[in-house]
Formats: C-alpha cells, structure tokens, sequence
C-alpha cells in the first residue's frame, strides 16, 4: 500500500520533476505550494486506492481503516492546532477529491495535463469549477515601506500568501461555525500577510481582494468576529472588494487610518 504510494511519488518525478514544481516557495508562497501538493499528493493517493481495491480483502481493507482509528492516534489528532491539522490532511483529501475529478473528465491524460498546468491556489483545489476555468489568484502585494510606516526597529519579518484554506481555518479557530467560515471565504480573489515585529510588540498585515463587494463585506464581518473571539486587538477598513486588516498593537491610530486606506486602495 504504501509502496504503491510512493512508488508514484517515483513515476511523477521521472516524468515532471517534482523539484521544479515550486514546492520549495512554502516559506512565502504557502497557497500555491499547498496547491501543486494537493495535485501530487492525491495522485498519490489515487493510486494507492486502486491498488488497494484491486488487491485487498475486505477484511484487510478493514483492517486499514481501523488503524486510523485508534484511541492514540485519535488523542494526538485531538491535540494537534487546526491549522496543522487542515494544511497536514488537505493534500491528501482535498488533492485526492481534484485528482478523481480530473479522472472523470479525462483519465490519466487529465492528470499529465494538469502536472503541466499547475493549480495555483487552494481555492482551485477546492473548487476544480475555477481550475477549470483558469481563475487565477489576484495579485496582492504590502506596501515596500511598510516596516518604516511603524517606526524605527520595525522590520517586515515573514509574509506570505494565506489563500481559501487557510483563511476559513482562522476564521473557524475564531468561532465562525463551519459552513458560515466555508461561505465567507468562497469569494476569496487573493491576499498577502505580513508580520511585523517590533520593539515592544508584533502586528499583523492582511490585504485582500474579492471576487465580489458582497464576498468582501461578508469576510470582514466575519474576520473583524473572527479576531474578537480569539481576543485579539483588531482594526479593518473594506473599499470595493478589497478588505484590509490590522491584527495587534504598535501603530499609532492616525498611521493604521492611513495603512488601511493604502491596503484598500489596490
């Protein structure tokens, strides 16, 4: 089973070079990278599931499925934070969900093709409708002066771009009940994070955009919710459908009006 795994893991590399599928822009990329995983790992995963349909008893196919549900292993899942949890399983559920997708409209000829033309957000995972339709992620980028905006010792730190996934996991970690997090993010057009980190305190930048006016006033009310069920110091502004949000301390009130009117702006 597992050999069967990894032995695609094998065939993918020899026909397209995992290496060159960007799966090294983690770091700054997280969305994109989380895609093109979702492709390789329900691959994978697909042909894992055949083999074992094709070679498995009933009672060993049992046999597997009872493994994941051990006391123990079901204690550590308990333990695990949501987002580990959702970006550690989602190429594997999701990815497998795009790749059997891929097989019902064209077989394996689908899935090379797609190996050439990669998924470039999670939102295209999650949606094939829009891999299809080759909507791609909106460009969003934070201001190059942005850790001069809050002082002297401010540095950009880290950003990223969070995507559909990992933004419906903050909002569910905030209180948002499931499908009202699901439907709050489904509009998702693109965004960028950063950190900032600062003398005495940290921040949180957060830009995004939209497909529609309504998708964006629906995720700020559910952010700005979101941010106050897991107590955090929070100021948003939305313009359009853009919707731009501040999470911590160390910027003074007149300066994160302005951020914000800059970040909405597009």
């Amino acid at each position: 089973m597992t050999y069967a795994h990894e032995f695609t893991h094998e065939l993918q590399d020899r026909a397209f070079d995992l290496e060159s599928l960007g799966l090294d822009e983690a770091f700054d990329e997280g969305d994109r990278a989380l895609a093109v995983l979702g492709l390789v790992e329900g691959d994978a995963v697909s042909a894992q599931t055949t083999w074992m349909l094709e070679n498995l008893t009933p009672a060993e196919l049992g046999a597997v499925a009872a493994e994941g549900s051990e006391p123990e292993m079901l204690e550590v899942l308990a333990r695990t934070p949501a987002i580990l949890l959702e970006t550690s399983f989602f190429p594997y559920q999701a990815g497998a969900t795009f790749v059997s997708g891929l097989l019902g409209q064209g077989g394996y000829d689908a899935v090379n093709a797609a190996f050439e033309r990669l998924p470039e957000s999670t939102e295209q995972v999650l949606h094939p409708d829009k891999y299809d339709a080759g909507e791609a992620p909106i460009d969003v980028e934070l201001p190059d002066d942005i850790a001069s905006r809050f002082g002297t010792g401010w540095s950009l730190d880290a950003q990223d771009t969070l995507g559909e996934l990992q933004l419906r996991v903050w909002l569910r970690e905030g209180g948002i009940r499931g499908d009202l997090a699901r439907l709050a993010v489904e509009g998702w057009g693109g965004d960028r994070v950063g950190l900032l980190g600062g003398p005495d305190a940290d921040t949180v930048v957060l830009a995004t955009t939209w497909d529609t006016e309504d998708d964006a006033v629906e995720f700020r009310t559910a952010a700005d919710d979101a941010a106050l069920g897991l107590g955090l110091d929070v100021l948003s502004k939305r313009s359009g459908r853009n919707v731009a949000i501040l999470i911590g301390g160390g910027l003074p009130g007149r300066f994160a009006g302005t951020l914000l009117d800059q970040l909405v702006a597009g």
